[in-house]
């Protein structure tokens, strides 16, 4: 199972605490995933469709606890090149349905769909987060920590959009809102307001594992960092070697190492026989030895003498 799925799979065991907070993360799942089917004259079936087993369950077992109704279950393979099922939960009851729907503040008296979400459904914290708990569970998305760190919820109309970034919001969480080709996504892109999140609609196995992961994850970049530092500066280190080498080697063959000053001389003979060597080990070498500053300096002067030499060589 995928991490998102192992996430909608603990989400769904969470038993709201209250009737109040029940009915908030209903309503937030009926909103995400909720489906009518016209039969006559003001008759209608409330259905509720998902890809995962869990969620499914926990539909049946909200209507079941807030409204003493047994939905219809069932499953459906929903292509043919797919091989995850989807389910279906459906109350028949054209008056239930209807009840259900005026309840959840889906639609008003007058038989009106509500673009809002009535502020009595969202007016504690725990219906605020259970409301949230149900978005997701319908129509949420979080991606591994090892991978970018993404979580969404995707919605159908921009007033429910609205309502689940305002929700967001209230837990200062920086949720941004996008246009997609089948609705609105509302999502997060920080894995700090990620793992708030999964904290506060309740799932704390989830919020874990997403924390040590993400521990690893910044502890491999860490170390990758510092050694393509390293590596960085060690190539330096033996290029600029490679350049003194050849210079000094140019300027020994043409003056030879007597005409060079004593000092030099020793360092000279040093960098030409330890290419490789960086100038902290290079000072190491010397009798007695010297700095690494030191040995800088020794070979800027080498390097000067061999660029002034080779100005005036005839024909340049």
């Amino acid at each position: 199972m995928s991490f998102s799925a192992d996430t909608k799979d603990e989400l769904s065991r969470v038993i709201p605490p209250k009737g109040c907070c029940l009915r908030a993360q209903l309503a937030a799942m009926v909103r995400a995933g909720g489906s009518l089917r016209l039969l006559g004259s003001n008759q209608v079936v409330l259905s509720v469709d998902t890809e995962s087993s869990a969620v499914a369950r926990c539909l049946f077992n909200l209507f079941k606890t807030g409204f003493s109704l047994h939905p219809a279950l069932a499953a459906r393979r929903r292509e043919r090149l797919r091989k995850n099922n989807t389910y279906k939960v459906t109350v028949n009851d054209p008056v239930a349905s209807r009840r259900v729907l005026v309840e959840l503040g889906i639609w008003d008296e007058g038989w009106h769909r509500r673009d809002d979400v009535p502020e009595s459904l969202v007016a504690r914290d725990c219906c605020r987060r259970a409301y949230l708990r149900g978005a997701f569970l319908a129509a949420g998305f979080v991606g591994a920590p090892l991978g970018s760190y993404h979580l969404e919820i995707m919605v159908a109309d921009a007033a429910a959009a609205a309502a689940i970034y305002r929700l967001m919001e209230g837990y200062h969480l920086g949720a941004k809102v996008g246009p997609r080709k089948k609705g609105y996504s509302v999502y997060l892109k920080d894995g700090d307001e990620i793992v708030e999140f999964l904290k506060l609609v309740g799932a704390s196995q989830a919020t874990l594992e997403y924390e040590r992961v993400r521990v690893v994850k910044q502890m491999r970049n860490r170390v990758n960092r510092l050694v393509n530092c390293d590596t960085a500066n060690l190539s330096k280190t033996v290029e600029a070697a490679l350049r003194q080498r050849e210079t000094i080697g140019k300027l020994v063959q043409t003056v030879g190492y007597e005409r060079l000053p004593q000092a030099l001389r020793t360092t000279a003979r040093l960098r030409l026989e330890y290419p490789e060597a960086s100038l902290r080990e290079l000072g190491a070498l010397h009798d007695p030895p010297l700095t690494k500053s030191a040995v800088n300096h020794r070979l800027r002067r080498l390097t000067t003498m061999a660029e002034e030499l080779e100005r005036l060589q005839p024909g340049d």
